[in-house]
C-alpha cells in the first residue's frame, strides 16, 4: 500500500515541478548538452519535486489518498526550493579572481 503513496505522490511532485519550473522560467525549458555541460532545464526541477514528494510520503507514512495527494504539492514546492538553495551555494562558492589594479589605480 505505501508503494502506491509513495508512486502517487513523486507522481504529483514530478507535475508540480515541471509547474513551478515554468511559473519562476515563464517557459519550459528543454535541456541541452553543450561540447563541456549538460544543462537540465526542467527536468532538474521535476526530478526534485518528485524526489521530495517521495519522500514526505516515506517519513509520515499518509493513511489515505488525500494527503499523499498533499504531501506530492508540498514535495513539489520543497523540490523547487532544493533547486534554489543548490543555485545560491553555487553563486556563493565561485572563484572570484583577485582584483588587479589597473595603471590608473597604481599611479
Amino acid at each position: 500500500m505505501i508503494v502506491q503513496h509513495v508512486l502517487l505522490a513523486s507522481g504529483i511532485g514530478l507535475l508540480m515541478g515541471m509547474f513551478i519550473h515554468v511559473r519562476v522560467n515563464g517557459k519550459l525549458k528543454k535541456p541541452r548538452n553543450t561540447k563541456k555541460f549538460f544543462y537540465p532545464g526542467c527536468l532538474e526541477d521535476m526530478f526534485w519535486g518528485a524526489v521530495a514528494g517521495a519522500l514526505l510520503v516515506i517519513v509520515s507514512d499518509p493513511a489515505d489518498w488525500w494527503r499523499s495527494i498533499f504531501l506530492g504539492i508540498i514535495g513539489g514546492y520543497s523540490g523547487e526550493q532544493i533547486v534554489r538553495q543548490f543555485e545560491y551555494h553555487k553563486i556563493l562558492n565561485r572563484e572570484v579572481p583577485d582584483a588587479q589594479p589597473t595603471p590608473k589605480e597604481a599611479s
